[in-house]
């Protein structure tokens, strides 16, 4: 029988918690979380909610943070969500999302887990201020699947995984 985590267990240990869960859930080594202002108010917006489903901004986020996060609403089992995601997306997710509380990152050292990490909070902050001023325009379909099957950038993933 397993544990069901669910990220309703942030509000009793935290953003740390939730990251662990995460963790386990993903079979990943390390995890790095954030919860500053931009990773915790953005994403519970509407423009917000929109940027976590539209995709990648740059290759960068591709190849370092995945091309989409697990978007994990609170008091949702995070092993599930995985999961969803597994299914959906064809790959284990490098971020998840929490609107409201944070984000997580997952990798096979902490190195990796923290440049993920700081590439799509980096993402978020430039979809926050261009919302501001019109609307983020993500990767369509086609540029990012290039991105994902490009044997430069799957090279570039490679090194980067270590």
């Amino acid at each position: 029988m397993r544990t069901i985590r669910r990220a309703v267990d942030v509000a009793q240990g935290g953003l740390p918690a939730f990251a662990e869960a995460f963790r386990e859930a993903v079979g990943a080594k390390h995890a790095a979380y954030d919860d500053s202002v931009v990773a915790t108010e953005f994403p519970a917006t509407e423009a917000g909610a929109r940027f976590l489903v539209d995709g990648p901004l740059i290759p960068d986020q591709i190849v370092y943070a995945g091309s989409f996060p697990a978007v994990v609403p609170e008091g949702a089992d995070v092993a599930e969500a995985v999961e969803a995601h597994r299914e959906r997306r064809g790959s284990d997710p490098i971020i998840a999302v929490v609107p409201g509380i944070g984000v997580v990152a997952v990798g096979a050292d902490q190195k990796q887990a923290t440049t993920a990490l700081e590439v799509y909070v980096d993402a978020l902050t430039v979809g926050q201020a261009a919302n501001v001023l019109g609307r983020v325009r993500a990767l369509d379909e086609r540029e990012r699947r290039f991105i994902e099957t490009w044997e430069a950038e799957a090279y570039r993933k490679k090194v980067a995984a270590g």
